[in-house]
């Protein structure tokens, strides 16, 4: 009665990968270049396999004999649709990492048909990422549930430009109002924390503050999904036993 993205397969669950890089400074349009022409996206899967293929043995799968292997070895490598990415992050000693976030790429789809899945459960899990057209309820649900992941800012491919500007945006509203000590765009842009000087604001006024810049958000940026507004003030007081 219920459909659950995550129980009904999407590509056997999608994979997650966080690696520390060593550079301090990236060029994001030439990383942005790079992703677009040598990791295939969508359906689209390499002409032969990387080299990452010879550490994975898919002979190992019980069902090796009824899966496509030249497929899914040529789709090692690759992006996929719906909601994967590869995204840059930094922590606070500014720390770069690339977060990478793709499925099994049709490997979940001969899977479950090897082993009787429902037809529907099929097709939901193809359809998800759009290899093929939805056609029933239950396919409609999910991809409507991939959506919703998805839609959130920063989730999806942006342009660079755009994704840049939105941020630059967000902390430009952000800095427009008084008593502002420090604003930070997170979670690529999915969510602005908001540092207020403490003498100035009191817990309504920073719930007030907290209002009135979502507002602003509204009513002066197109942007998918939602953005947190997060108001800290911190007050701190010192003695000194003697």
């Amino acid at each position: 009665d219920k459909v659950v993205p995550g129980m009904v397969g999407v590509d056997i669950g999608c994979g997650m990968e966080t690696v520390r890089v060593a550079e301090r400074e990236i060029d994001l349009k030439q990383l942005d270049d790079l992703i677009y022409s040598e990791i295939p996206a969508g359906c689209n899967i390499r002409q032969t396999a990387h080299d990452f293929a010879k550490q994975i043995d898919l002979s190992e799968l019980r069902c090796a004999k009824f899966i496509d292997i030249d497929r899914a070895l040529q789709s090692i490598g690759t992006l996929g649709g719906g909601n994967h990415f590869i995204e840059v992050s930094m922590d606070s000693n500014k720390q770069i990492y690339i977060l990478v976030h793709s499925g099994s790429r049709h490997l979940g789809v001969e899977i479950a048909n090897r082993y009787g899945e429902k037809m529907e459960i099929i097709h939901a899990i193809e359809a998800h990422h759009d290899d093929v057209t939805a056609n029933t309820i239950e396919a409609v649900l999910v991809k409507l549930a991939d959506a919703i992941s998805a839609g959130r800012p920063g989730a999806r491919r942006d342009t660079l430009e755009i994704y840049i500007k939105r941020l630059q945006k967000i902390e430009e509203i952000v800095n427009s109002f008084k008593g502002i000590k420090q604003s930070f765009a997170v979670q690529a842009g999915r969510e602005v924390r908001v540092i207020v000087e403490a003498e100035q604001f009191d817990d309504l006024a920073s719930q007030k503050l907290a209002r009135d810049i979502a507002k602003r958000i509204e009513d002066e940026l197109d942007y998918p999904g939602q953005i947190r507004v997060t108001v800290v003030r911190e007050f701190r007081t010192t003695e000194i036993a003697k």
